[in-house]
């Protein structure tokens, strides 16, 4: 079954954070990695829903494959994501351009999932390492301006709520 060539794609997004003393006000901190279509640009580790395939599973592997991450054991995971957030850009069939109107049809859809992570367990060597050259760990505030060049990844990141 071919996909569907009129219909937004579905893209899992991963707030990996951890939480340490000293990192900001609230102690929490995301890890971003390096756009490879931006030079200089950080993002949030994100990707393609494949099928048969959940948006929390997405979420997981695309946060192992980009960012050498893997879930916290020791902690409880909410894999629920966030109400999905339609693209503010057309697909490329869409017959509308605005998206306020309602015929507009998005090029993605994201599903942003909070993923508790250890940054003490970040792994030296993953799949995408020499693609994305840059993994970093910012304070909250820091990481919300550091994507907000990306205004739905980063719509993603200011409406998530942490422990």
């Amino acid at each position: 079954m071919g996909k569907d060539k009129s219909s937004p794609r579905h893209v899992a997004v991963a707030i990996a954070y951890d939480v340490e003393q000293g990192a900001g006000s609230d102690g929490v901190i995301i890890c971003l990695v390096s756009s490879r279509k931006h030079d200089g640009k950080l993002v949030l580790p994100k990707g393609g829903v494949e099928h048969g395939e959940s948006s929390w599973q997405a979420a997981v592997r695309e946060m192992w494959e980009e960012a050498g991450l893997r879930l916290a054991k020791d902690v409880e995971q909410h894999t629920q994501p966030q109400e999905p957030l339609p693209d503010h850009k057309p697909h490329k069939s869409s017959p509308e351009t605005d998206s306020a109107s309602p015929d507009f049809v998005p090029r993605a859809i994201y599903h942003a999932h909070q993923v508790r992570v250890r940054r003490a367990e970040q792994l030296a060597d993953w799949p995408e390492r020499e693609e994305r050259g840059e993994r970093v760990w910012l304070p909250l505030a820091e990481a919300r301006e550091r994507i907000a060049w990306r205004k739905d990844i980063a719509a993603c990141l200011a409406r998530a709520s942490f422990p």
